[in-house]
């Protein structure tokens, strides 16, 4: 992720009202380097203006709906957020750490695909939405395990 987005202009382009709550988790997506669960957004959100869980994920839906983020799941069941691809950042895997929840990005080299053009098929059936994601154990979750077993 990591590309800074101002915030104005994503409410303009996506036509919708712009309020200083939806600004800051506009600004939280978008300024984080990798996809964040509905809690670690609330969480950063409320480091910066008041917010409650309700009013987050109503936020969270319509930004959906609108297409500025999208919703990717992963085998906990928790969605995570992210900002929606544009010309630097496309369709890509993810990597999800069962240890500590962390999505990350993978770089396009790893596993790459591309599902812009809408007539893509497969088997005949029109694919609207392709998602990778790995999972396993973060560099971070693997370290602190050899650090535990040393003690």
């Amino acid at each position: 992720m990591n590309k800074k987005h101002n915030a104005f202009e994503v409410f303009n382009r996506y036509a919708i009202r712009e309020t200083p709550i939806r600004e800051v988790v506009v600004k939280v997506i978008t300024e984080s380097c990798h996809p964040l669960s509905a809690s670690e957004i609330l969480k950063s959100v409320r480091r910066l203006i008041s917010i409650n869980k309700v009013t987050l994920y109503r936020i969270l839906d319509l930004l959906a709906e609108k297409g500025v983020v999208r919703r990717l799941t992963s085998g906990d069941r928790a969605f995570r957020y992210g900002i929606i691809e544009e010309r630097d950042h496309t369709d890509h895997a993810h990597f999800v750490c069962t240890g500590c929840g962390v999505m990350e990005c993978l770089d396009q080299d790893v596993i790459s695909f591309d599902l812009k053009a809408p007539y893509n098929k497969i088997a005949g059936n029109l694919i609207s939405n392709v998602e990778i994601i790995a999972e396993g154990i973060c560099q971070r979750c693997l370290a602190d395990e050899k650090d535990r077993g040393n003690n």
